[in-house]
């Protein structure tokens, strides 16, 4: 079989499930995920990561050089977070 049959055949395939993709969710939260992350540097360079959730649940690592070391679960209001959102797309 060539590789244009095989590939008409997938597409074939894959149309009607492409022809139901949901519509995009009015919240343009819904499905966020941001993440900050901090790395080593030559220097003393704190090295962290955050993980904001769509939900509002934020994530903490502090791995070195940090005020916190560990991981901590905080959240944000879904409002902070849609102005944070906004504020990145500005």
């Amino acid at each position: 079989m060539s590789l244009r049959a095989v590939l008409t055949t997938l597409f074939l395939l894959a149309a009607p499930a492409l022809a139901q993709a949901p519509a995009a969710p009015a919240d343009p939260a819904a499905g966020s995920v941001i993440l900050l992350e901090r790395g080593a540097c030559e220097a003393r360079c704190a090295v962290y990561r955050v993980v904001i959730f769509a939900d509002g649940t934020v994530l903490y690592h502090g791995r070195y050089f940090v005020h916190h070391a560990g991981v901590v679960k905080s959240g944000i209001s879904v409002e902070s977070l849609n102005k944070l959102l906004a504020d990145i797309d500005a």
